[in-house]
């Protein structure tokens, strides 16, 4: 059976310890935690993902840069943007990139739900 590989993106260190250690126990998935864009990149780089769950503000790659590279490079794989802007240019153009967005605060349960949504889905809408 496939695990899922998983990359979550986010600048904030404590958030990525906090899911890490929701989801760190469940073996279902290969999870891999990136901080920050640019870390994100480098783990692309080293392996293709099934789903990519970015931070959209993020200093150096923001979370747009990051999900339009993943698009480019690995179009079949689902992009799911989390964001907590309420500026409705970012949202409508990370709308156009993620398959989804997440609005913070989050459950890591809804965020759950949303990876396994995405991941039972036959097909995905590039």
């Amino acid at each position: 059976m496939h695990r899922a590989r998983i990359l979550i993106v986010d600048d904030e260190p404590q958030l990525l310890r906090a899911l890490r250690s929701v989801f760190g126990r469940d073996r279902r998935w290969d999870l891999v935690f990136a901080e920050g864009g640019r870390d994100a990149l480098a783990e692309l780089h080293r392996g293709e993902f099934d789903v990519v769950v970015s931070d959209m503000r993020m200093p150096d790659v923001d979370g747009v840069a990051l999900l339009e590279a993943v698009r480019q490079d690995s179009p079949q794989t689902v992009r799911l943007m989390m964001s907590g802007a309420v500026d409705f240019d970012e949202t409508d153009l990370a709308s156009g990139l993620a398959h989804e967005l997440v609005g913070k605060p989050f459950s890591p349960a809804r965020l759950r739900e949303t990876i396994e949504r995405w991941l039972g889905r036959n097909l995905v809408a590039n």
